[in-house]
């Protein structure tokens, strides 16, 4: 996990099993791009893992429009964004850049985690 990861820790030190991400809010429930609830429970890591990358790339996308209409603003005798607001939204989308390769690695962790049990069950 990057530092920018706030998600509780479990008191062995690793990630609790439900984040702020996973319980339920008006926000995130509001633009899912995927309706978790529509599906088999096994299909629901996938949905929520999917939701968070849809949720991050809208968010990169809208700050590329805007600091590509940045980038146009002074052709255009515009006053352009100052410093502080374009290195904040870089920022942002390092952030969100980051958030979305979480939500994979965190997902990818569960799956090997359950390989790893299901192998240990004898059957």
């Amino acid at each position: 996990m990057s530092t920018s990861d706030f998600t509780q820790l479990a008191s062995d030190g690793k990630r609790a099993a439900v984040s702020e991400f996973e319980e339920s809010n008006q926000y995130n429930g509001r633009y899912d791009r995927i309706d978790a609830s529509k599906l088999p429970s096994a299909e629901s890591g996938p949905a929520y893992v999917l939701n968070g990358i849809h949720r991050a790339l809208t968010g990169i996308a809208v700050i590329n429009t805007i600091l590509s209409n940045d980038m146009l603003s002074s052709d255009n005798g515009l006053e352009p964004l100052n410093g502080y607001m374009t290195g904040g939204l870089h920022s942002a989308i390092q952030a969100l850049a980051e958030m979305a390769i979480d939500k994979i690695e965190i997902y990818a962790d569960r799956i090997d985690e359950v390989r790893q049990e299901n192998q240990a069950v004898p059957q």
